[in-house]
C-alpha cells in the first residue's frame, strides 16, 4: 500500500518536530512511509521499523539500508511487540500490531507526550490584508 501526499508530508512533519527522537514503524513495506519518516529526521534521531515480509523489506533495504539512523527488522509485529519496550517519540503502525491489534502494548512504547499548538497562521477576521496569529491549545499526556 502506498501512502498518499498528504499522509506522507505528515509523518515527515510529525518526525521533524521531535530532533534526536526515537521512532518506530509497525509495517515497513517496501519503505515508502519509512523514507518519508527519514527524511523528516535529523542526524541524531533513530528510526526502527518492522515488518514480516522479507520481500518487501529487501526493496526497503535496497534504497534505505544504507542510512545509519535505520535499522531495519523483519518479525512479525506482534511478536516484535510483545518482546521489546520503548519509549520511542513517535510510533507509525501501519500494519495489524498496533493499528488492529496490541493497541494499549504499542501505546504503552510512547514517551510521554507534550504538544504545543503556540501559533499559527490565519485569515484576519477583520477581513484586512494579512495574517493575525492565535494561541489555538495545548495537550499533555
Amino acid at each position: 500500500m502506498n501512502a498518499d501526499t498528504q499522509a506522507a508530508s505528515l509523518l515527515r512533519t510529525l518526525a521533524a518536530t521531535k530532533p534526536g527522537g526515537r521512532f518506530l514503524e509497525l509495517g515497513t513495506g517496501t519503505g515508502l512511509s519509512t523514507a518519508w519518516i527519514l527524511a523528516g529526521m535529523d542526524e541524531q534521531a533513530t528510526l526502527v521499523s518492522v515488518d514480516n515480509d522479507a520481500d518487501c523489506l529487501a526493496v526497503a533495504r535496497k534504497f534505505l539500508g544504507d542510512d545509519s539512523r535505520l535499522q531495519l527488522i523483519c518479525q512479525d509485529g506482534t511478536e516484535w511487540v510483545n518482546t521489546n519496550t520503548g519509549p520511542f517519540d513517535f510510533i507509525f503502525a501501519d500494519t495489524w500490531a498496533g493499528k488492529y491489534t496490541d493497541l494499549d502494548t504499542v501505546l504503552a512504547m510512547l514517551a510521554p507526550v507534550v504538544c504545543t499548538l503556540s501559533t499559527i497562521c490565519c485569515r484576519n477576521p477583520t477581513g484586512r490584508k494579512g495574517t493575525q496569529k492565535k494561541q489555538i491549545g495545548s495537550l499533555t499526556n
